[in-house]
């Protein structure tokens, strides 16, 4: 066809705040699409639990011999993040927004605040600091975890990013992740 559209299958935009976490949107914007084409189903999956996942199970991989006292990210920071996104959501299912509704970087603030032992949660933390925080039940919920079930089941990178190899992706029904540097 000369033309061909995914833009029904969509969600609507949302507000990633001023967090950092537009490629966590991105990708949860691309799975809901997915569901929605394959199965019909209308989803609002929790970018905030995708966010905090990236952060707080990624090790580094430096992380016994380094000399920052922490050994992964901290879904406090913001960014520090892009397309790989997708790969992570093939190992790690989502839950449904309700479940672990997006917060703020001011809600954030107040559970930190709550967490005397969290301290300022700045990059000299350390893991027993930002675990803490990261697995507080006002940030993630116990009930998201279990209810976390949504994700991608399969992904492949596109070799030669063009214009006419991303309308191929898009016309095989297939959604796009794309990091753009500015």
């Amino acid at each position: 066809p000369t033309s061909y559209s995914l833009a029904g299958y969509q969600t609507a935009i949302r507000n990633q705040g001023s967090r950092g976490t537009c490629w966590a949107f991105a990708g949860i914007a691309a799975l809901e699409a997915a569901y929605k084409r394959k199965y019909g189903a209308t989803l609002d999956l929790s970018e905030h639990y995708l966010f905090h996942m990236s952060k707080c199970v990624e090790l580094y991989g430096d992380y016994m011999t380094s000399t920052v006292p922490h050994e992964n990210n901290s879904s406090y920071w913001g960014g520090q993040g892009n397309s790989g996104i997708v790969e992570l959501m093939a190992r790690i299912a989502v839950p449904e927004e309700r479940f672990a509704p997006y917060l703020e970087q001011n809600q954030l603030d107040a559970i930190r605040t709550a967490l005397p032992g969290a301290g300022d949660l700045g990059w000299t933390s350390t893991q027993e600091q930002l675990d803490l925080f990261e697995f507080d039940e006002r940030n993630i919920p116990q009930e998201a975890r279990h209810r976390a079930k949504y994700k991608v089941k399969s992904w492949g990178v596109i070799g030669s990013l063009t214009t006419d190899r991303m309308e191929q992706v898009i016309a095989n029904n297939s959604e796009i992740v794309l990091d753009v540097d500015a």
